[in-house]
């Protein structure tokens, strides 16, 4: 019961989270915004000036990015790289996962629960709050409360970070630019993608909604996530086809004050290498112990993960024979192969959707790689804040590095699949055991600390 349990959520987690971050808080479906919202005059139409725009710079990071967004609202003087730092992608791992053999999930992918949004708050000295329209109400009536509960806040100057599905947005224009798709038909396609953009503006008038979309910039066209104006109607499409849908987050102002650069990561330091030691109450999923049930004690994190990774990639003949023929098979087998080795780039051109989405459906240990490299890059942008930064900075760099190795190998099963030879896999078995020894051991040296001679 509780594996079928686990192996549901779990695997509408990934799927939301593969192409782009959504937000995992919203398991939740209990209204806990506050109530003087409802009192709160509606007029038809409004728009929040001065919410600047952030890429989110991969195909993954629309969670981190919008959110950065509605935190340099308030005058926070912050990046998207601060932003995942706070959060501790970096430093997060989780393995191994029932869906997922094989594969890890990254740091990116673990690092927007509700309790990271609310630590990102309280660094920022603003309060962060989500909701959810009532599952058992019908459709229609979940709408109303959505809408209402957004303009709500529009009309009070605070931004709403939205979950919608990505390629219902206007600029993929499948109906308009395209035979490919119907649009009746669309209506009826599951979701492909989670996605977050930041709602700024609605006008009742002429049916409109305003909202910054972090995603644009990937293929050069950063105007069509900028202040964009949708018909409501096609944004109902792209909020109740989201995964998640009719789900708002959001931060606001506070009379408290933000701590000092040098707060700042003394505390998120702290809570990082805690994520990194692997444990669980860091990465704010002790609510859902009772959910995950027996298999809670099989899932580790941080450098446990890791070291559970090593095991399935070196432990016992049969363990390691298992490893292989489930990497081999992902090279031959299922829709996303099928896409990215066969049918991605005339996918991409009729459909408009930029390649780096598809090589990135099953790429967990890419992600991981760009993960790290980002805390390295931000590290290095702030040497001289704090004795350990310039220390971390340097090894990862080198756990960048190993990871893109480790990913670079395991596209190499996907490209052969079955047709691999057994020398030329437990050669590549090899590799990566050996290349997850170094990841572990940059780790453990990160816990370790720098020496002091």
């Amino acid at each position: 019961m509780h594996y079928m349990a686990l192996r549901k959520f779990l695997t509408l987690f990934i799927i939301s989270v593969m192409v782009i971050t959504p937000f995992l808080s919203s398991l939740s479906a209990a209204p806990i915004f506050s109530s003087n919202l409802n009192t709160c005059e509606i007029p038809d139409s409004h728009l929040i000036e001065g919410v600047s725009h952030i890429s989110q710079e991969t195909g993954f990071y629309c969670h981190y990015a919008s959110t950065t967004m509605a935190i340099k609202y308030y005058g926070i003087n912050t990046t998207l790289d601060e932003v995942l730092y706070n959060t501790g992608t970096g430093y997060s791992l989780a393995y191994p996962l029932p869906f997922q053999p094989r594969l890890p999930l990254s740091g990116s992918q673990l690092s927007c629960w509700a309790a990271d949004q609310k630590f990102l708050a309280d660094l920022y000295g603003l309060s962060y709050e989500n909701w959810r329209a009532n599952e058992t109400i019908p459709d229609d009536e979940r709408w109303q409360e959505y809408w209402t509960r957004v303009k709500q806040n529009i009309t009070k100057d605070i931004p709403v970070l939205a979950h919608v599905d990505w390629f219902r947005l206007i600029y993929f224009n499948f109906n308009k630019n395209t035979s490919v798709i119907p649009d009746w038909l669309l209506d009826y396609i599951p979701s492909l993608s989670g996605h977050i953009i930041l709602i700024v503006g609605f006008n009742e008038t002429n049916q409109t909604i305003c909202y910054n979309d972090p995603a644009p910039p990937l293929w050069g066209k950063p105007s069509d996530g900028y202040y964009n104006w949708m018909d409501i109607t096609d944004f109902k499409k792209a909020l109740r086809m989201a995964q998640l849908p009719y789900l708002i987050s959001i931060f606001e102002n506070t009379s408290n004050s933000p701590l000092s650069r040098e707060g700042r990561f003394e505390k998120v330091h702290k809570r990082n290498i805690e994520k990194l030691k692997g444990n669980s109450s860091a990465y704010g999923l002790s609510e859902y112990e009772e959910f995950f049930g027996d298999l809670w004690n099989d899932i580790k994190f941080g450098v446990n993960a890791s070291k559970m990774l090593k095991k399935d990639f070196e432990k016992g003949i049969q363990n390691r024979f298992k490893t292989i023929l489930i990497y081999k098979l992902k090279g031959i087998k299922g829709i996303r192969s099928l896409i990215m080795n066969r049918l991605s780039p005339r996918l991409c051109n009729v459909l408009n959707i930029p390649q780096i989405l598809l090589e990135l459906l099953d790429g967990s240990l890419k992600m991981i790689e760009i993960d790290k490299r980002y805390t390295a890059e931000y590290l290095k942008e702030n040497i001289g804040v704090d004795d350990f930064i310039e220390f971390e900075a340097i090894l990862f760099e080198h756990e960048a590095e190993n990871w893109s190795k480790l990913a670079s190998y395991y596209s190499q099963f996907k490209k052969r699949g079955v047709f691999m030879s057994l020398p030329r896999a437990i050669l590549l078995m090899n590799k990566m055991a050996d290349t997850m020894d170094n990841i572990i051991a940059i780790e453990e040296a990160i816990l370790v600390g720098p020496s002091e001679d």
